[in-house]
């Protein structure tokens, strides 16, 4: 479920929630299944699911697995993203990524999830540190060096975006999104016929 959720795709994020749900047929008590269909349904709601839809299963998926498991970090990561999200939260955002980072400080995603919310709210050297951060934590991650490459691109830092978002295409040239950002970052530095190139790849 996790392997095809962190493609980022449609059918990615189907499987991914067919696979949380054989898990939680096995055992509906199963935390890290439920956390793992909260997260889902909270990236799937960036692309393919109305956030409507999306936050509240997010968010009863995640309560649901605290309930069961009240020191699953991750939990607290997906309900920061639907404070973050959906609820424009701004202080639960920031009082769940804290509180996951603090629960499990050498779990790459909360840092990436705090770096977008500090992005923000304009606190861009601390985001790009925390992007970092959580890719010194899994340095072979496509998910967090595309982290780094997005919030160097938010903090208005195109070249380092740049070179970062190369580097992350070269550890998986089939992920999209970090076409996306660098095509974001090549615009912004006016290398527009580049731009266009990345984005026709995303």
């Amino acid at each position: 479920g996790n392997y095809f959720t962190a493609k980022n795709t449609k059918d990615g994020f189907d499987k991914g929630v067919a696979y949380f749900k054989q898990a939680l047929a096995i055992d509906s008590n199963y935390a890290l299944a439920l956390y793992g269909l909260a997260f889902n349904y909270m990236a799937a709601e960036d692309w393919f699911v109305p956030p409507r839809e999306a936050a509240p299963l997010a968010k009863a998926a995640a309560r649901r697995a605290l309930a069961i498991d009240s020191m699953l970090a991750s939990a607290h990561v997906s309900l920061g993203m639907v404070a973050h999200w959906y609820d424009w939260d701004w202080a639960a955002a920031e009082r769940e990524f804290t509180r996951a980072i603090a629960m499990r400080p050498t779990d790459p995603r909360p840092h990436e999830f705090y770096a977008w919310f500090l992005a923000t709210v304009g606190r861009h050297d601390q985001s790009v540190a925390e992007a970092k951060r959580a890719l010194q934590l899994d340095p072979v991650s496509v998910e967090a060096s595309n982290y780094v490459g997005a919030m160097l691109t938010l903090a208005h830092r195109y070249g380092e975006a740049i070179v970062q978002l190369r580097t992350t295409i070269d550890l998986d040239p089939t992920y999209f999104y970090a076409y996306d950002w660098l095509g974001r970052a090549l615009e912004q530095t006016g290398r527009m016929p580049e731009a266009i190139t990345a984005y026709q790849k995303a």
